[in-house]
């Protein structure tokens, strides 16, 4: 697969404060994610916050074998104008992201993604999957009218009973959709620490710039030292993150193959089949000689 894009995922530890968090940092998001049509708004900030959970929760996965691509994938399925929100981190960082809209994205609300229409209420699933041998196993998130983000953030303070904070920064600089996300959570099994060190801890994220955060000119390890002044910071390796685009003709031409060619032979009546991946906007055309070749050759 083809790398598109190059983000990170950076760990660290607070050694003075029983605190561990995750620096996320992820360029022009837009740009790999074509349903997004490059804009700002709760559609496009929602698909980063999902990258950014998928991104620190696929850091955490335990070294899987080199021959299993372990992964995260979370997606938003709602009655709501956004029917689907969907976004995969593998353990080694690659990256995919999709949403579905009806209607015009700049004019829809979180509220609205989360709600209930009739007997259907919008659903927040988690997947974390080891690759081959191994099963899946899929978590609910609650979701709330405010955000992906603070979702997540309910999810790990009142299911999971661990104190975390989870902020996401976004803005369009020189007409690219630029990234950022922090994530801090204690760690149980060093005890309990004062309150106000926590308190602190929010109020760090609170003050926050965007410009701050966002990749730039300033280094991720100098961006940890400055935020945590006070503190004493502990940086392990960073996580590269990178969009990477499949085969998409391949994939296509599986999906043709399945379908059988009486079929493709009746699609082609109206015209030559057009395919899109809804992954990468690339589209494929196939016409009649395409057809016949394909199913010669299988």
């Amino acid at each position: 697969m083809t790398q598109l894009v190059s983000g990170l995922v950076l760990p660290f530890v607070l050694d003075n404060i029983p605190v561990r968090g995750r620096l996320f940092r992820l360029g022009d998001i837009a740009q790999h994610v074509p349903s997004l049509h490059g804009q700002d708004n709760v559609v496009s900030r929602s698909i980063i916050e999902l990258l950014a959970t998928g991104a620190v929760m696929a850091s955490e996965l335990k070294n899987p074998d080199v021959d299993r691509d372990a992964s995260v994938t979370l997606q938003i399925v709602s009655p709501g104008p956004v029917p689907l929100l969907l976004a995969q981190c593998s353990y080694r960082g690659n990256m995919r992201a999709y949403a579905q809209v009806e209607g015009d994205a700049d004019t829809v609300t979180f509220a609205d993604i989360a709600q209930k229409i009739d007997e259907m209420a919008a659903h927040f699933a988690v997947t974390v999957d080891y690759g081959t041998g191994f099963t899946p196993y899929q978590s609910l998130v609650a979701l709330n009218q405010e955000s992906v983000a603070s979702s997540v953030s309910d999810y790990f303070n009142e299911s999971v009973q661990i104190p975390t904070y989870f902020r996401t920064f976004a803005a369009e600089i020189d007409d690219e959709l630029q990234c950022g996300a922090l994530f801090l959570q204690t760690i149980p099994e060093k005890g309990d620490f004062p309150e106000d060190d926590w308190q602190r801890m929010g109020l760090i994220l609170d003050t926050i710039k965007p410009e701050e955060i966002l990749p730039g000119d300033i280094a991720s390890e100098h961006l940890l030292q400055r935020l945590f002044a006070e503190d004493t910071v502990r940086i392990f390796e960073a996580q590269a993150l990178k969009f990477a685009a499949p085969d998409t003709k391949e994939r296509m031409t599986k999906a043709l193959l399945s379908l059988g060619k009486e079929a493709c032979l009746e699609m082609l009546k109206d015209g030559p089949i057009v395919m899109t991946c809804e992954y990468t906007g690339k589209q494929e055309v196939f016409k009649e000689d395409d057809i016949d070749a394909l199913f010669q050759a299988n």
